[in-house]
């Protein structure tokens, strides 16, 4: 029985059954902006911005909501954008620390703290410090 526990513990943090599937951007929230799909909501924070409402849902439309990240059963990532095309590589959990780690083909880390609300996942890339905020919905 401790071997079975030991090997389950050894197994969630290298990659976990949650992040299996494929999973869209529904919100996007940085310092000067922040766009949500699912309620329909769009604020511009920077008072100076000459961004209209109107471009930002058009850019949300074509380069956020397009964005789709799948998480293979196996530790396999993908990733799509608009602007960079595809990106594939493999993906650690810690739980622990509350970390994804992804690990692109050409040897490029991205780690991000993450969260589970609602059945969003949310990301918060460490890179940007906290100002960064990345919801995700499972398809």
């Amino acid at each position: 029985m401790k071997i079975l526990i030991l090997f389950f513990l050894i197994f969630t943090n290298s990659y976990s059954q949650d992040f299996t599937g494929k999973w869209k951007i529904i919100s996007l929230e940085d310092k000067t902006i922040y766009v949500n799909k699912l309620t329909d909501s769009i604020y511009i924070k920077d008072s100076n911005s000459k961004t209209t409402i109107k471009e930002l849902k058009e850019m949300s439309e074509q380069f956020i909501y397009p964005t789709t990240f799948i998480f293979g059963e196996n530790g396999d990532f993908e990733s799509y954008n608009p602007l960079e095309g595809i990106s594939k590589g493999n993906f650690v959990v810690d739980r622990k620390k509350n970390t994804l780690t992804i690990i692109e083909a050409n040897g490029k880390r991205n780690e991000a703290i993450f969260l589970f609300n609602n059945g969003i996942l949310f990301l918060q890339p460490i890179k940007e410090k906290g100002e960064t905020k990345i919801g995700f919905r499972k398809e």
